[in-house]
């Protein structure tokens, strides 16, 4: 059980010591939840007494976020698997109610790909927990297909096309801020605003000529509307002032070359791209933001992510890109 395994490695508690020799039914909280996990993989405890520790866990103020999708996915599958059948809907459910809290935090494939508990969810146990109805799941997917189909014939589109980009950037702004998804600024409180001046004109003009390019429209837009932009999430890289931006291999050298080697033979395009992507946030930071011109000047705009091997998330354009973070704020994704 590999969830197991990632919870114990991702930052729950690594020093057993001080309770791995303790009774379990003395334990609270992280530890508790540690010890049934470890107790499973030892057999060192009876399915009932560990099934029985999760569920106390779960109960607990400790069970938040992660720890409440790992400990709701193991409970789950222990005893779905084990046939302990009132415990496995019992579990699914508390499961159910945690990602309406927690969505963010879970990967759903746990429970769907594993056969013990993917016939239980077939079985609809989770149907009363998300008030679902046959009659709401017709509706509902034949609206899925009828979205897809004009997708299919008229390809991605905005979900904002009636917002001005100046309106998109205040709904982010006020968002964030009242969802308190980063330590902002007094300043940025007070206005509720997370932008700057607007960049002037010339200076637009006098980065084209530096580059040697016609920057996206939509992208001058924005500087028309704010010259940079503050992080919104800890996990947001901040969009730069328009001084800052240039080619990626002028700021980072390193990372284009370190890049385009491992694609060289996989995909000679992609390094053409990279090498000619503008960097327009993320500067020093995680993530960056990048601006990577196609063929008849069109954009493409790029969240990339060196780390763990992550790669790109390819948007059609820079305001795809900014749609989906007011999206992400409007589904809670970056809060508590």
């Amino acid at each position: 059980m590999r969830i197991g395994v990632d919870f114990i490695h991702h930052g729950v508690t690594h020093n057993t010591d001080e309770f791995i020799n303790k009774p379990i039914d003395k334990l609270e909280g992280h530890q508790l939840f540690a010890k049934a996990l470890i107790a499973f993989y030892k057999n060192t405890e009876s399915l009932a007494t560990i099934l029985n520790a999760l569920d106390r866990f779960l109960h607990s103020s400790d069970a938040v976020g992660h720890s409440f999708f790992y400990a709701s996915t193991v409970a789950s599958l222990i005893a779905a698997r084990n046939g302990f059948n009132e415990k496995a809907d019992k579990f699914i459910g508390l499961w159910g109610q945690g990602y309406l809290k927690y969505w963010n935090n879970y990967s759903l494939s746990y429970l769907m790909r594993d056969r013990s508990t993917a016939q239980l969810l077939l079985q609809g146990k989770l149907a009363p927990v998300f008030k679902l109805t046959e009659e709401i799941c017709q509706k509902e997917s034949l609206e899925i297909i009828k979205r897809l189909s004009e997708r299919l014939l008229k390809g991605r589109s905005l979900a904002y096309n009636n917002l001005s980009l100046q309106e998109i950037l205040k709904q982010i702004s006020l968002r964030a801020i009242e969802q308190k998804t980063f330590d902002f600024s007094k300043e940025a409180i007070e206005l509720k605003w997370l932008g700057r001046q607007p960049a002037l004109e010339l200076e637009i003009q006098k980065t084209e000529k530096r580059l040697a390019t016609n920057l996206p429209e939509d992208y001058k837009d924005f500087l028309r509307v704010t010259n940079g932009f503050e992080c919104i999430s800890i996990i947001s890289p901040k969009l730069a002032v328009i001084e800052k931006v240039d080619f990626l291999v002028n700021v980072d050298s390193q990372l284009v070359e370190i890049w385009t080697d491992t694609m060289n033979d996989i995909d000679n395009l992609y390094n053409k791209k990279f090498r000619n992507s503008i960097i327009i946030g993320g500067h020093e930071e995680e993530q960056q933001i990048l601006l990577v011109p196609l063929d008849k000047n069109e954009w493409e705009c790029w969240s990339f992510m060196a780390g763990g091997g992550c790669g790109e998330t390819k948007y059609p354009s820079f305001r795809y890109y900014l749609e989906e973070q007011l999206q992400r704020l409007e589904d809670g994704f970056y809060a508590d």
